[in-house]
């Protein structure tokens, strides 16, 4: 089985398990709008639809094993995770996520630096509009105050 297709499996069983642990938390309610499984479902319903599709794109693709580069790739992404559930204490999760989004392009996906800057500045207010703005979340803060 091709590599990508066991990766879309993944991610497909995972984004429904999420979006139908989401959906018993409860989607919306009457009073305060979105409700704790707004998030979840969102999120859940995101990753079963990305799955799919990548399943329906590998069709026709040949074999292909795991090389040096994915293995470099994937030791990377998980240095990257560490570093950021490490670093959140210290930069508050607002950077720090916004550091991993920088990272994860740059070392991962190998894009360059202005699509990683991009990628950066699109979380960190991605995160920032729906978590404080909208949903009126507190994110856990640094030493900087962020």
């Amino acid at each position: 089985m091709h590599p990508d297709r066991v990766l879309a499996s993944i991610l497909l069983l995972v984004g429904l398990a999420v979006t139908w642990q989401g959906w018993r938390y409860g989607y919306w309610t009457s009073t305060t709008g979105p409700g704790t499984g707004f998030f979840p479902i969102l999120v859940g319903g995101l990753a079963a639809i990305l799955g799919v599709w990548l399943w329906i794109g590998t069709r026709g693709r040949g074999e292909r094993l795991w090389g040096k580069g994915d293995l470099r790739a994937a030791l990377l992404g998980m240095a990257a995770l560490i570093g950021t559930a490490l670093l959140m204490n210290y930069l508050g999760m607002l950077l720090a996520l916004s550091l991993f989004a920088l990272l994860w392009t740059r070392l991962v996906g190998r894009y360059p630096w202005r699509t990683g800057l991009l990628v950066m500045l699109c979380t960190g207010g991605g995160v920032y509009l729906i978590f404080s703005y909208w949903l009126k979340v507190p994110l856990p803060v640094g030493l900087l105050g962020i």
